[in-house]
């Protein structure tokens, strides 16, 4: 019996060769912009190679560390072989991509870390100093991201379009399924490497790719692709009800926490407080002065008064709400979310907070901001922090953002009509990514350094610091200073101590932020290093009201001796044997739960007992 062979179709450049040619051309188009993005999250294998080799790392290391970005490559151009005479069909996702990197670069560049994709639907978000900031963060080397799609799309035009005959449906499976298996066998080597080198001591081998918390690190170590994948699965799996066991972990913490009411820290009954959230400000900037120029001379001089208590060493603690992160702590004593902007996703949350605490001691309480309702939430955040009114631009009939000048001039007729006591709270902007050089520079423009942004940034500072000065001036004019407590407090780190140094590498020590409350019974300058999270129950001192149980997941700095903090990727800054450590650790999975599962949500409680009468837990 003789059997008919079917006969294999022979390779054909033509056909099968040029087509995969096309797709390899199609994988070198993803993977540039995947190793582009990790040279501002952390580092990038294959152009940082002879550094790496430099420094002593194994070349199997190094390469086994690039192969998420093959993995990430091969799957990216995986849809092309659903297509054969329209693959221009994959010229929309590749430019598509190429943004997208774009704008995780420029997010990487301020806040070392990626985007949440939640943070792409903010449109409220995007204004006039939005897009001024994006234009300061691009660099031209970022139009590389275009080159090689743009050349890719000339070779279809002149060479690749021209062809007539295709692979087979067969043919092009194979192709798919090898492809497939390339990018599985390249995450799952990474993913090998990684799981061995976890340390014994880890609650669970898995703990790293189901709970990280460094995101950037996420990237670079396992891929965009199952970056992507986790947070859609962790966003689908996301529960809004609290488990028995995390209300009883978050229960048992609490119940550790110092509990206190009196209040003999306080001043006198009936003082306004004014808090002025200062955007950008880095402590380093204090009681310095360069080229014969103090950065902030006014600032400087209030530090030396009698009656102002400064904390200088507090440990940034924002995440990926940076200055809407700030206002949640100084508001509420709790940590920001483990991802995405807190203000954002969970702005409607009922939550203890200072405002709160206030207005049970008869406080009006106003929120005074230089741009949108809209921007970081605000029109929700505000009443949810206990303040009655909310003003933005729109409120002085302003169409454009209000730079601080105008915005502390603005403040200062509201204050001076506002019935007493009040709780004002005033955020300024105009720190914000200073990249325009100033109009009437100073000696400071004359440092000798390699950045601008530096040099914008001291110029911006010390014309804060005079506008500062004018309000305090006007404050004590009119009355009010003597009848208030004036806070001025960081709500984030921007520009660091290397940077003025010369130095690449930043520490938490090169980032740390100021909190400075003026006309207070004591003279105090606290030393330790301390968290932002530590502000909230140290205002709660200072105004007497240790009534309110809520008194957040930091210490007051006028009683509790706090010599460290714990930044988000859980690095510890000041004493790292502090006994107080293992609990800021903790804060953060505390803080977590309570945001996520709403802790205070329970209906027909008083903000003043909430955090005593928690709702009942999901059974």
């Amino acid at each position: 019996m003789r059997l008919n062979k079917v006969p294999l179709p022979a390779f054909s450049w033509t056909c099968e060769g040029r087509y995969l040619l096309f797709h390899l051309l199609v994988i070198l188009c993803f993977m540039y912009p995947v190793e582009y993005l990790h040279i501002d999250l952390k580092y990038s294998t294959i152009i940082d190679l002879p550094a790496l080799l430099a420094q002593g790392r194994p070349v199997s290391d190094t390469l086994l560390a690039f192969l998420p970005t093959v993995g990430d490559a091969f799957l990216l151009a995986l849809p092309l072989f659903l297509f054969t005479r329209r693959r221009w069909v994959v010229f929309i996702p590749l430019f598509l991509f190429s943004l997208f990197v774009l704008a995780q670069v420029c997010y990487a560049r301020v806040y070392e870390d990626m985007m949440p994709y939640s943070s792409f639907l903010l449109f409220d978000n995007v204004n006039d100093v939005l897009l001024n900031s994006v234009r300061g963060l691009l660099r031209g080397r970022d139009a590389s991201l275009f080159v090689l799609p743009l050349l890719l799309l000339a070779a279809y035009l002149g060479y690749f379009s021209r062809q007539q005959t295709y692979p087979s449906r067969r043919t092009r499976w194979v192709a798919a399924a090898v492809s497939l298996a390339v990018a599985l066998a390249a995450y799952g080597a990474r993913a090998c490497q990684i799981y061995h080198r976890e340390p014994t001591d880890r609650e669970s081998p898995w703990t790293a790719f189901i709970t990280p918390y460094n995101y950037r690190e996420y990237v670079v170590f396992h891929g965009v692709v199952p970056y992507t994948g986790y947070v859609l699965v962790s966003s689908i799996v996301q529960s809004d009800e609290l488990t028995p066991e995390e209300c009883a972990t978050v229960d048992n913490y609490l119940a550790a926490m110092p509990r206190y009411t009196d209040n003999r820290y306080a001043v006198e009954p009936g003082r306004n407080l004014i808090l002025i959230i200062v955007e950008s400000m880095n402590s380093w900037m204090l009681g310095r002065t360069v080229n014969g120029v103090e950065i902030m001379p006014r600032l400087n001089r209030l530090l030396g008064e009698e009656g102002t208590f400064s904390a200088l060493h507090l440990i940034p603690q924002v995440k990926d709400g940076r200055s809407s992160d700030g206002h949640l702590m100084f508001n509420t004593g709790l940590l920001p979310a483990r991802v995405g902007a807190t203000a954002v996703l969970y702005g409607g949350n009922r939550y203890p907070a200072l405002g709160h605490a206030l207005k049970q001691k008869g406080y009006r309480t106003l929120n005074i901001v230089c741009d949108r309702a809209q921007d970081w939430n605000q029109v929700q955040t505000s009443p949810a922090y206990g303040f009655d009114q909310l003003y933005d631009k729109s409120t002085f009939e302003s169409s454009e953002t209000l730079d601080d000048s105008t915005l502390l001039a603005r403040s200062l007729l509201v204050l001076r009509t506002i019935p007493e006591p009040f709780f004002a709270q005033v955020v300024t902007i105009s720190t914000h990514a200073p990249n325009r050089a100033p109009v009437c520079p100073t000696a400071l423009s004359q440092y000798d350094t390699s950045s601008q942004e530096l040099v914008n940034t001291m110029e911006a500072f010390h014309r804060l610091d005079r506008q500062l000065g004018q309000f305090i001036d006007s404050l004590q004019a009119c009355g009010l200073y003597d009848r208030s407590v004036v806070a001025i407090v960081s709500d984030h780190d921007e520009v660091g101590l290397n940077v003025l140094e010369g130095r690449d590498s930043r520490t938490l020590a090169d980032r740390e932020v100021a909190l400075v409350v003026l006309n207070t019974p004591y003279t105090v300058s606290y030393e330790a290093v301390a968290g932002q999270i530590d502000v909230y129950p140290t205002l709660l001192d200072v105004m007497g009201c240790n009534e309110y149980p809520w008194k957040g997941l930091g210490y007051s700095l006028l009683r509790t001796p706090v010599q460290s903090a714990v930044y988000w990727d859980r690095s510890v800054a000041g004493d790292t044997l502090s006994p107080l450590v293992s609990r800021q650790r903790e804060a953060w999975n505390i803080s977590n739960l309570v945001l996520t599962g709403n802790y205070f949500s329970e209906e027909g409680t008083g903000p003043g007992s909430l955090a005593m009468n928690r709702p009942d837990c999901a059974k």
